[in-house]
């Protein structure tokens, strides 16, 4: 079976102690807020691209709570698996999964 970079970077997740993991989600929460910065009209309050912040504010809300409950350990965390490949799904949408994978990487 091959290893994609998704399992790659679930098995290093998993690695990492608690502390750790919620460092990982803080600065994955800083880092989604400045890609979804290129949404706003420049110069101005307007959106450009609205469906797409609906979309970061999606995926801001999912690791914002996923970093709630691992602090809180709470039972209803989302496995380490299933919480990826959430996150994964809504990169899909903003069609930018490349270069999120990299920045995901990166933090690891």
């Amino acid at each position: 079976m091959q290893i994609t970079k998704l399992d790659f970077l679930i098995d290093r997740f998993k690695k990492l102690d608690k502390t750790n993991q919620e460092i990982y989600l803080s600065k994955l929460i800083i880092t989604i807020t400045i890609l979804s910065r290129y949404t706003y009209d420049t110069g101005n309050n307007s959106i450009s691209y609205p469906e797409e912040l609906r979309v970061y504010n999606e995926i801001q809300h999912q690791i914002s709570q996923q970093l709630y409950n691992l602090i809180n350990n709470d039972k209803n965390t989302y496995p380490i698996g299933v919480f990826f490949n959430i996150l994964v799904d809504y990169l899909d949408i903003l069609n930018a999964l490349n270069s999120c994978h990299k920045v995901i990487k990166f933090i690891l």
